[in-house]
Formats: C-alpha cells, sequence, structure tokens
C-alpha cells in the first residue's frame, strides 16, 4: 500500500510540528519565570537603596505597587501557558499514537508482504526439488 508511507510522513510532521509547540511553550514559560527573578532581585536591589533616604522609601512604595501586579501578570502569564502546555503535550500525545498506529500498519503489511515472497519462494524451491527427484528417479 502506498499511502502508508505518505501518512506516516505527514504524520511524523504533524508529531514534530506538536513537539515544537511544546518547546516554544515551555521556553516561553522559562523566560517568564526569568523575568519573576530579575524582578525581584531588581527590587532587591532598589530595597537596599532606598535604606538611606525617606524620600527614597516613599518612592519604593509606589515601585513595590508596580513590582507586585507585574509579578501578577507574570504569574498569570505563567499559568495561562501552562494551560496551554497541557494541551500541547496532550497533542503531541494524540500525534504520537496517531502515527505508531501507522507505523504498526506498514510493519504488518511488509510482514506479510515478507512471508508471501518466503512462501512463493519456498513453492518454487520444492518444485525445483521434485523436478530434480522425478529426474533422479527417471535416470535410475
Amino acid at each position: 500500500m502506498r499511502a502508508l508511507p505518505n501518512l506516516i510522513r505527514l504524520h511524523k510532521w504533524s508529531l514534530d510540528e506538536a513537539r515544537r509547540k511544546v518547546t516554544d511553550l515551555e521556553t516561553l514559560k522559562a523566560s517568564f519565570r526569568k523575568e519573576v527573578a530579575e524582578l525581584e532581585d531588581e527590587l532587591s536591589r532598589e530595597k537596599q537603596a532606598a535604606r538611606g533616604s525617606i524620600d527614597s522609601l516613599v518612592t519604593l512604595q509606589g515601585y513595590y505597587q508596580h513590582v507586585r501586579e507585574r509579578r501578577g501578570r507574570l504569574a498569570q502569564s505563567v499559568a495561562e501557558i501552562d494551560a496551554a502546555l497541557e494541551q500541547a503535550r496532550e497533542e503531541t500525545a494524540v500525534a504520537y499514537r496517531e502515527l505508531k498506529k501507522y507505523e504498526t500498519a506498514l510493519e504488518n503489511l511488509q510482514k506479510r508482504e515478507q512471508a508471501q515472497a518466503d512462501k512463493r519462494q519456498q513453492a518454487e524451491l520444492d518444485e525445483v526439488g521434485l523436478d530434480m527427484h522425478r529426474r533422479k528417479q527417471a535416470s535410475a
């Protein structure tokens, strides 16, 4: 069946795309987590700088509010990516199962074709053996 190799190629491509999507989402998630860590470091540096001045402490409150809002948005983004990652992983699993289904069908087809070829070859060898036996009987 000539369609199976084409279906396998199509499903390999689908699986590769699903895997790329998972990788992209994981990279994006790591980027957001890194941004959160950098935000925390920056906040820590600002706190250290503000310790010496009352004016700085007043402006630090506004900055701290901004950091909390930004951290909340980043946390929400990470949660959305987690949901998208779960869906992308499920899509990857489905694509993998589909690919395996077609690969198994192709393997089974090839085994059947090989068994038929072996059977034909054995029949030919049996015929040659019978011919040789008949010739031996006839000459004796």
